[in-house]
């Protein structure tokens, strides 16, 4: 049977071309879906709290904000939290200028191969992946932990981002229940789904709305299909080869999650070298929530300095960024 997925790939393929971009990207998904129908499949990823007793750890997400300049700082759980509304103006990889999202790395025990807080960095902080670029911005970290159940779609099916640990977890098990309950309709579902997951692993270098109209208006489809059964979505971070997991969360949803800790640091690039030096942390246990706090500097030996940065990077001065 000839694809019927296809034809609609084809007239998304250059968003730009369309008589009106946003609305027809909505319309030609929701199309998309309605082949489909009832045979397509959401799934759902579950991030559950963790239990010291029986040694189950918790899903951690850390995010990190970047200061417009050195002396700003952010000490409530709010300004570390989503965007407001109110300056949500812009599409992004899964929210739209209609609905923000709270954006984050998802950190468990599988994931600790890669280097801490690379994925939110590379994500949060734009001009760091701009070839040769240099300079230096100050950034807060956050610790996020889950304490409620969340439940996630996740966007799975890429089979070059198989060796991330939440895809694998789920993507053959998926394909085959695709395959043995749906035979008929299988080619157009994994179709369907491995176009999603492809435009979700884009590493688009500008900002311009047009290149996540897909991926955004997706996520506002799915989640309004799925009528409540979702708390946002998970996919795999195009910016670190698929080997970190993001999440994007809806705002009412935050209330499953406890900010546990914060610290500030300071980003430092020339060239291909980056350096993140410790600034202070968050006068706090690292396990009681924090809805407002202060910082405390870090001790001397968890820290480097500037003049050493400096040095390190063989520059006298960096340009402050953002």
């Amino acid at each position: 049977m000839p694809s019927r997925i296809l034809p609609y790939i084809s007239q998304l393929e250059t968003p730009s071309a369309l008589t009106n971009p946003v609305a027809d990207v909505e319309r030609i998904l929701r199309e998309m879906l309605d082949v489909i129908g009832k045979r397509m499949v959401l799934g759902q990823y579950r991030l559950h709290p963790g239990d010291v007793n029986r040694k189950i750890p918790f899903h951690e997400i850390t995010r990190v904000r970047p200061h417009r300049t050195i002396s700003e700082t952010f000490i409530t759980r709010e300004s570390l939290s989503f965007k407001p509304q109110e300056f949500n103006t812009t599409f992004q990889r899964a929210s739209t200028p209609d609905q923000t999202m709270f954006y984050g790395e998802l950190k468990d025990h599988r994931t600790d191969s890669l280097p801490n807080r690379l994925t939110s960095t590379v994500e949060g902080v734009p001009w760091l992946r701009e070839p040769g670029s240099s300079g230096k911005q100050k950034v807060t970290y956050s610790k996020w932990i889950v304490r409620e159940n969340l439940m996630l779609f996740p966007v799975i099916f890429n089979s070059e981002y198989s060796g991330n640990p939440h895809v694998a977890a789920l993507l053959m098990q998926t394909i085959n229940f695709i395959n043995d309950l749906n035979p008929e309709f299988a080619d157009d579902i994994r179709g369907f789904y491995e176009y999603i997951a492809f435009e979700f692993a884009k590493m688009h270098v500008g900002s311009d709305d047009i290149n996540y109209l897909v991926t955004a208006l997706f996520t506002k489809i799915m989640i309004e299909k799925g009528a409540g059964r979702f708390d946002g979505i998970l996919y795999p971070s195009c910016r670190v080869y698929g080997e970190g997991t993001n999440v994007a969360i809806l705002p009412e949803s935050t209330a499953k999650l406890d900010l546990v800790a914060a610290g500030e640091c300071m980003i430092y690039k020339h060239g291909e070298h980056t350096i993140i030096d410790n600034l202070t942390v968050s006068n706090s246990d690292g396990q009681t929530p924090l809805v407002l706090f202060d910082y405390i500097p870090v001790s001397n030996e968890f820290k480097r300095g500037e003049q050493a940065v400096y040095d390190e990077l063989g520059v006298s001065s960096l340009e402050y960024r953002f």
